[in-house]
């Protein structure tokens, strides 16, 4: 089993979403029955009266779908996930199917930085790329705060 859930960034298309929903319950190794349960016992903490039946929560793991509800997504994934953060990815990435929202605005917020290794990377070479990758036409320079600043042409 991979180490990192399977995220939704970058999907274009609801049956791209829905593929990668599939992926996160595979991933989880929790069945629908038990997603089902998690999703019910979570809207009724949270007070909601709309209680899905099984076969909705069933359908929306289902391929071939060409409708999914944004509401029993992010349940789903809040239920697999047991996370609000990582939830609102699954919320932010059905906008972007919908045409709600651009791919660049779906982001992911924690409490802690997650690295793929023991190495951070520092904004000193994050500048150095972003400005070797400029236009020769640009001109830009550095300010004390750090930020890039400039104008096309100048």
């Amino acid at each position: 089993m991979e180490s990192t859930a399977p995220s939704p960034g970058g999907v274009r298309t609801t049956a791209e979403l829905g593929a990668r929903l599939r992926a996160l319950q595979v991933w989880s190794g929790l069945s629908y029955r038990e997603i089902h349960r998690r999703v019910l016992r979570s809207r009724q903490e949270r007070g909601i009266a709309e209680l899905p039946a099984f076969n909705t929560t069933y359908r929306c793991l289902s391929p071939g779908r060409t409708r999914l509800d944004v509401e029993l997504v992010v349940d789903i994934a809040r239920a697999v996930l047991g996370s609000e953060s990582r939830a609102a990815e699954w919320r932010q990435a059905h906008q972007v199917v919908s045409g709600l929202a651009a791919d660049a605005s779906v982001v992911h917020v924690g409490d802690r930085v997650e690295s793929e290794g023991d190495s951070f990377v520092g904004r000193a070479s994050a500048v150095t790329a972003a400005t070797a990758a400029l236009p020769r036409f640009r001109r830009v320079r550095r300010c004390r705060a750090g930020r890039l600043a400039g104008r096309a042409g100048a």
